[in-house]
Formats: C-alpha cells, sequence, structure tokens
C-alpha cells in the first residue's frame, strides 16, 4: 500500500494551501455595454504580473433579462470559484443583484449606474428604455452605432486619451457583438429589465469603491446614493474617466492586487 511519509505530508497540505489561496482571490471582470470582455484586457495583463488569475464576462452575450443573467453569471461563479467582482458601466447592477444572492462575494464597483439621478446617464438611459426595441434593435447595428458612438460629444467628454480610446478601439471592443442579433435583442431585454431595478438601500456584502474622478456619465455623485457606513473602502482615481480601465489600466489593477495581497496575508 502506498503511504506518504511525514515530510511528503507537509507538502502536500502546503501545496493544497497555495491552491486555496489563488481560488480566495479569482477575479472576475464585468464590461458595461457595448463591450466584449476584451475592454478589460490591458487590466488583465497588469494582474498577471501579480500573478493574479481573472475571467471576464460580456454583458447581454448569454441572455438578455437581469434575471436571467444572474442566475447564468452565479453558475459560472461556482464553476470558475469566483470570489471577487467587479463591475462597470450598466453591468453595476447585475453585480448588485448577483452579491445579494452570493453575499459571500467581494463587489468592486467603478463608474457605473448607481442611480439615474445624476450624471448624463440620467438623460441617455430614459431616452434608450423609452425607444422601441424594434428601432433600438437597428439603432444598435454597428454601421450606425459605432461611427455615433465615436463621433458623438458626449463619448469625447467621456474620454482623456483620444488616442488610447479611439473609433479603432471602440470598432474592435464592439463590432462582433453589435453585428449579432441575439446580442442586440438581449441588450433590448436587459435595458427594459433596468426599468424595475432600484439602488438598493444596503449592501448585501463587502463592497468597495474604485471611482475614476473625471466621469461626466457617471459623476463620483453616483456614490451618494450608496449607503456609505456599509462601504468598505473607496478608491478614487484621480484624473480617471469613463473608460479608466482602457486608459489608465495600472490604476485599477494596482488597487486589486492590493486587495488581493491583504486577502493573502489575512489567510496565511
Amino acid at each position: 500500500m502506498f503511504s506518504l511519509t511525514h515530510n511528503q505530508t507537509e507538502y502536500v497540505t502546503f501545496d493544497a494551501i497555495i491552491y486555496t489561496l489563488e481560488v480566495i482571490v479569482s477575479i472576475l471582470l464585468l464590461g458595461g455595454l457595448p463591450f466584449s470582455g476584451t475592454f478589460w484586457n490591458k487590466v488583465q495583463e497588469r494582474l498577471s504580473d501579480h500573478n493574479i488569475e481573472s475571467h471576464t464576462w460580456t454583458l447581454c452575450e448569454q441572455a438578455g433579462s437581469l434575471a436571467e443573467q444572474v442566475k447564468i453569471l452565479r453558475s459560472f461563479i461556482a464553476k470558475h470559484q469566483v470570489t471577487t467582482i467587479v463591475a462597470h458601466g450598466l453591468s453595476l447592477p447585475l453585480g448588485f443583484s448577483v452579491q445579494q444572492q452570493e453575499p459571500h462575494l467581494r463587489l468592486i464597483l467603478t463608474n457605473g449606474l448607481i442611480s439615474t439621478k445624476v450624471g448624463i446617464i440620467q438623460w441617455i438611459l430614459p431616452q434608450l428604455m423609452n425607444i422601441p426595441c424594434t428601432l433600438k434593435r437597428q439603432l444598435l447595428r454597428p454601421s450606425i452605432s459605432i461611427p455615433a458612438l465615436a463621433s458623438s460629444a458626449a463619448f469625447r467628454r467621456l474620454v482623456i486619451n483620444p488616442y488610447v480610446m479611439d473609433k479603432a478601439t471602440i470598432s474592435e471592443l464592439s463590432t462582433a457583438l453589435l453585428s449579432n442579433t441575439t446580442y442586440r435583442d438581449n441588450v433590448c431585454a436587459y435595458l427594459s429589465s433596468l426599468e424595475q431595478w432600484n439602488t438598493p438601500s444596503s449592501l448585501a456584502g463587502e463592497t468597495h469603491i474604485v471611482w475614476g474622478d473625471h466621469d461626466p456619465l457617471f459623476p463620483v455623485e453616483q456614490l451618494t446614493f450608496l449607503p456609505s457606513q456599509e462601504i468598505s473602502s473607496q478608491h478614487i482615481i484621480e484624473g480617471g474617466a469613463h473608460f479608466h480601465p482602457i486608459e489608465r489600466p495600472w490604476s485599477i489593477a494596482d488597487i486589486l492586487a492590493k486587495m488581493t495581497q491583504d486577502s493573502r496575508t489575512s489567510m496565511s
């Protein structure tokens, strides 16, 4: 019969501990509309430099309504043993909703929808919701949406460095998705479901803020709609615009790395 020596037992135990610590800090990055998981490429590269594993999730790629996406995302989280979610843009309602059902998850919120009462979003989102879905699907076609998004005055206000977030980058991040009819249908369903979504009055679990302070779409005033006493930590990226994960990926990645290191330290 095979048996382990004392030293071998110690080695296996240590290896198991290291594996457990890696699982504890598995990060899932949720992008907003209408961007694919490649939105996070530079952040993932930086996290990899810190030996941190991460995954991405493309909003509305697999389902439409908020409830449907919560169900699918919870399965993904269980499969990949994710314990930290980073939500950006219009994926914040999904992040909140998943954490409400999985309160052990650490949630990182960055420049996205907390309330429709402040920022440019208070004008944009209601208009999007009021457009009939048949027309909305046509407007989301890349031949219409990509040039409109890249050339709009509103978009230019969301970008600090136009050489990093230019029309070619927008096209790379969005064209494949927007060319898919099912994806456009899912976006319509998701936007419709947001009409029934409300800012949570209390936070279900550990929640952190990483927010760029130069975002007219989702300004820092969004944070005033959260119960401040329940926020675990708040990090303001000075000069960070809405697309700071692309323009300044090291800022959010290094904050996530510090949180990861703190988690590893507390478990050691």
